[in-house]
């Protein structure tokens, strides 16, 4: 499977949220917190759906990212799915976090918006474990 490089797809839309959303990715690839949270508008939300728990929480970007960091790791993110209509304001994309060693952790689908200025205005997440949908 070739991986899909949501930086380069964002760059090129030649939209305010590709944009955003190519220096959000760079970010998150580098752990920047302070880039990554400046994506976002300063009125988002992030709602987590973690269905290992069964628990929904709202939070804010910088509160999403330390509890993800905490559950990935140094994790990286495979891409199973994506749907980019940076034009339109959203992107969905769906896929598992795997460790150094190759094992899953945790799926996750991810559904951003974003204004019409590009700013990220919400993102929802719902979180699965690996085990409970394999294929």
């Amino acid at each position: 499977m070739n991986p899909i490089n949501l930086v380069a797809i964002g760059n090129d839309s030649g939209s305010a949220f590709g944009k955003t959303f190519a220096e959000y990715s760079t970010a998150f690839s580098d752990r920047n917190h302070i880039a990554l949270c400046a994506a976002f508008a300063s009125n988002a939300k992030v709602i987590i759906r973690d269905r290992r728990i069964d628990q929904t929480l709202e939070l804010t970007p910088a509160a999403f990212f330390e509890r993800l960091y905490k559950e990935i790791e140094t994790a990286s993110f495979q891409i199973e799915n994506a749907t980019a209509q940076f034009n339109d304001g959203y992107l969905f994309v769906d896929g598992t976090w795997i460790d150094q060693q190759g094992a899953p952790l945790l799926r996750a689908a991810d559904l951003f918006t974003a204004f019409s200025d590009g700013q990220i205005a919400a993102l929802d997440v719902v979180w699965t474990n690996e085990k409970i949908n394999a294929k």
